[in-house]
């Protein structure tokens, strides 16, 4: 629901995100022109393939309009359909090459991607050990995630955000992991280019991935009402803070 409520910006970073409530929330709220930024992990190929899931989930999940209907496109605020390519979403890709880093960037840059942290209209933030993935959500894993109300607090985890996010070494967008781009050469210097960075392209167990999550989203589907109780801004509507 807050993520539903949001009215400006959703920036969401960690391990793992991919579930049909958080990729339907998600969807609501870029349909309403907020502005949405995410950052998954890209440790191993097996973790690009399972965050890979939530790109998916975007394109194709159910959304409900207004009038109690439904439609499984993704549209911006002006009504052009986002395109799985387009969708903003980065890949963090951890431990490269000590070399190219300056000294001050080694310590925290160096490691994988695993504050699961999510950023709402820059005052609400989620913090907490409990990854954002159907699999966490759904066994009997002991996570622990809080809710903080506080600028201070969601403004400096941002600059944290926004330092990932343009990092020349660490970030490629979804397009290369999708094969229609090629990453950048301060990406691929001292290594080569692994499956993970075009994971989309040459991880033929995506399809089997998605195939699975078919009876999850018809389960899921049950969670959205046909109609969402909403303000005279189309916002769902949620309880204030």
């Amino acid at each position: 629901p807050r993520i539903m409520a949001a009215e400006r910006s959703i920036d969401l970073y960690g391990p793992m995100a991919f579930n049909w409530p958080l990729a339907m929330a998600l969807k609501e709220a870029m349909a309403r022109g907020v502005k949405v930024r995410v950052i998954l992990d890209q440790k191993n190929a097996q973790r690009a393939l399972g965050n890979a899931l939530l790109p998916y989930m975007l394109v194709t999940a159910p959304r409900r309009l207004p009038s109690g209907q439904e439609t499984l496109e993704l549209l911006d605020d002006t009504g052009k359909v986002i395109k799985e390519g387009d969708l903003p979403i980065r890949w963090f890709l951890p431990f490269r090459p000590a070399k190219q880093f300056a000294s001050k960037d080694r310590s925290d840059l160096m490691q994988e991607l695993h504050a699961t942290t999510i950023i709402i209209d820059g005052r609400l933030a989620l913090f907490g050990s409990a990854s954002l993935d159907s699999l966490t959500w759904g066994t009997g894993l002991r996570e622990y995630s809080m809710w903080v109300d506080d600028p201070a607090l969601a403004s400096e985890s941002a600059r944290q955000f926004d330092r990932l996010w343009n990092h020349p070494f660490l970030t490629v967008s979804h397009r290369v992991w999708l094969g229609e781009q090629e990453p950048s050469k301060e990406v691929t210097a001292g290594r080569a280019v692994e499956s993970i960075l075009q994971g989309g392209k040459t991880l033929p167990d995506r399809e089997s991935m998605k195939a699975n999550l078919a009876a999850e989203a018809d389960r899921s589907r049950l969670l959205v009402p046909g109609k969402v109780l909403q303000d005279d801004k189309g916002r769902p509507q949620c309880r204030k803070l």
